[in-house]
């Protein structure tokens, strides 16, 4: 049985390439789009990234981290996974400023 998480977190704006392909390095989960995540998997997410011309920092094959800025945040929200406004207003309220805000999917 696989498991699956979609998630928007925020690191550091210092966080290198090295760090996002990390396992260990955990950063501030601003939200937990738990109800999207079995049917919008880390593939999915590296699709609708490469076709943005995003980068995907695949932390194993089957963990992703794609960066976003608030514009891209918004647009995956309602475009990809239809998320209702007021949520999705939510949720980009929600990323702190001045952070880096990335998308992450995993399957395990």
């Amino acid at each position: 049985m696989s498991y699956h998480s979609l998630r928007i977190e925020a690191f550091a704006t210092s966080t290198t390439v090295e760090e996002l392909e990390a396992p260990w390095v955990r950063p501030q989960t601003v939200s937990n789009l738990a109800e999207y995540a079995f049917s919008y998997g880390p593939f999915q997410l590296a699709t609708w990234a490469k076709s943005r011309l995003l980068p995907v920092h695949y932390v194993d094959n089957s963990w992703i981290r794609v960066p976003v800025d608030q514009h891209e945040l918004a647009r995956f929200l309602s475009e990809e996974l239809h998320v209702p406004t007021f949520l999705a207003i939510r949720v980009r309220e929600s990323a702190p400023l001045g952070r880096l805000i990335v998308i992450e999917a995993e399957e395990y």
